[in-house]
Formats: C-alpha cells, structure tokens, sequence
C-alpha cells in the first residue's frame, strides 16, 4: 500500500491542530486540596461543607480539615464554605493547589434577657425532640426550646444577686459569650468585664440541663453563642437584696475574726475559694445552706460553720420582705 506524502502532511497537521486545542482543555483540570481551620485557634474544623458556587460539585471535610475537590476551567465560581459554628465565607478558587482557609467562629445572638422582670413559672414537662436530624446544620437546642431556656436561666440566676455586681460597676447590662459543646454541654463562658460574684454567675449556668448539640452533617459539633445580662435600673429601686447586717466591710471584718483554718488543710497548703448557697428568710434567718462548690471536706465544713453564725438583713420586694437565695465565695488564703 502506497501512501500519498500529501496525504501525510495532512494527517499531521490535523494531529498538531487537535493536539493544541484539546491540551490546553485537558490542563485546567486539576485537584485542589484545601484544609478549613479556626482562625482564632488554628484548630481543624472538620465536617464543614464546601461547594463550588454554581456547580453540583460538593464536599465536606474530614477530621483534620482537609477537602479536596476536582475542577476545571468552567468552574469560574468562587468556594462557598459553610459550617453551624462558623461564619459563612467566599473564598476564590486558588490558582495554587494546596491552601488553607480561615473561619471566624459565629456567635448566634440570643435575645436581652432582664431578669428585673423574672417570675419563675411552671412549665409543662419537657417532650423528646423529634426534630429532623438529617439537614446539612441544625442549630443546638435547650431542652423545651427557649421559653425553657429563659425559666431555668433566671431560676439559676436569682440566686447569685450579680445585679449588686451590676450596680456597684456602674453598669446595668453584662455581656457573656459561651459554647454549647458536641455532648450537649455548656462551657467556656465569658464576660465582656468582670463584675462581683461573676464567678457564682458561672457556677450556676453549669447547673442548666444539657443542650441538645448542634449537628454538622449528622455529626454532634460546638456552637457558640451571646447573651446580654440586664437588671434594669427601675426594678433595682423597687428590689433590695439581702446583706450581712453591717454591711459587706462588717461582713469582712466578720470572717477575718471567726474563720477558722483546718490544720489537715493548712498543714497541705490548700487554699482556693469554697462557694456556699443559702437561703435568707424573711426574718433573716440562713436555710437550706449547702455548698456547690468546694475544696475540701473540712474547709467545706469551716465555711458552711462560719456562714451559719452570720447575721442577715432580708431582702424585699417594692417594700416587702422576701426569701432570696445567696451564694457566696468564703476565701482560704494562707498567709
């Protein structure tokens, strides 16, 4: 079989021109490979989704941040990164292959809450969630919803007096960020400035039941969350709460004259702060006194004696003598 030479260069040219218009189609392809970090902590941000806006090109990232995605060149549209604890973000597609992507942590804004205007009510019991799991990110939830939410908080929150914190700081409205974790759990609280008793206020938010997590793609993950703390000034006229008779320096000078330090505890070094709740009757008589935070078994003991001998002016209410629950922090500090 003869072959024409013309017939050659013609196949060859075909060749050469097929050649060019299909290679450089065939480059664009690639595999990027990105990973989703914290920006505060740097940390890995596992099962956040990521898309290529425009496309039904999807995927997720594992448990060290990473994802990795096939595009080409009609993927003209930017990275959309989304995840239930972080912010939204855009990001273009990198002309590199290997990069990193920074997330803010997103706070969701729970509503003011003023506890001037807190009556504790009772609630019909808590039902089983049958919310649908199956969404992309499903917001954490407290048992029974916000309402819920709302009564436990104040309930716990009464019992602190942080309005006398409030008052004497000069502000009416205290700030505290906080996350729900993926057990459920309510944990690193914050405050925007510290106030007297700030550390009672978080005692008592660690009593609240177990949040319902956040779920990222069927898989229990942290959120975060703010809330404003108000105790309004028309309602702190009409309230007063209970005091050591003689004030809070008498109350000091108080415990320096009749606190007691263990010798198990001294001789040890242990020193810390035990908190003890009581009630203050109407008649200022301390009930129900009990510690919710201790140290040790006899400073435990020490505090809740030492408390027990303390004298109290109830609180009221628009002029009414009221119950009122108090938790206090007894300071053992070796000299």
């Amino acid at each position: 079989m003869r072959v024409n030479p013309n017939d050659l260069s013609k196949l060859a040219f075909i060749y050469l021109i097929l050649f060019g218009l299909l290679t450089p189609a065939f480059s664009q392809e690639r595999n990027i490979v990105g990973r989703i970090l914290s920006n505060d902590e740097q940390k890995p941000i596992k099962n956040a989704n990521i898309v290529i806006e425009g496309s039904d090109k999807i995927t997720t990232s594992n448990h060290l941040g990473f994802f990795a995605l096939e595009v080409n060149e009609e993927d003209i549209g930017p990275l959309i990164i989304s995840h239930v604890g972080y912010t939204t973000s855009k990001v273009e597609i990198p002309e590199v292959d290997n990069f990193k992507i920074l997330l803010d942590r997103e706070y969701k804004h729970i509503a003011e809450f003023d506890l001037a205007y807190f009556e504790e009510r009772e609630l019909a019991p808590v039902e089983e969630s049958t919310d649908s799991l199956d969404a992309k990110e499903v917001s954490a939830k407290y048992p029974g919803g916000w309402e819920h939410f709302f009564n436990d908080l104040g309930s716990a929150l009464i019992k602190t007096s942080f309005w006398r914190g409030l008052y004497e700081s000069g502000d009416s409205v205290l700030l505290l960020a906080f996350s729900v974790d993926q057990s459920g759990i309510l944990t690193d609280i914050e405050y925007d400035h510290q106030i007297e008793n700030s550390d009672s206020i978080t005692i008592q938010l660690k009593t609240l039941k177990n949040w319902v997590p956040a779920m990222q793609n069927g898989n229990p993950t942290s959120q975060f969350f703010k809330l404003s703390l108000k105790w309004s000034e028309v309602f702190s006229t009409e309230i007063t709460a209970p005091l050591p008779l003689g004030g809070m320096l008498a109350f000091k000078k108080f415990l320096e004259d009749n606190l007691k330090y263990p010798i198990r505890s001294r001789s040890l070094g242990v020193e810390g702060r035990v908190f003890v709740e009581f009630i203050v009757e109407k008649d200022g008589e301390l009930t129900e006194i009990e510690i919710v935070q201790g140290i040790s078994s006899d400073l435990d003991k020490e505090a809740m004696r030492v408390i027990s001998l303390s004298n109290w002016v109830p609180g009221s209410r628009r002029g009414e003598l009221i119950r009122q629950r108090v938790v206090l922090p007894i300071t053992f500090k070796l000299r």
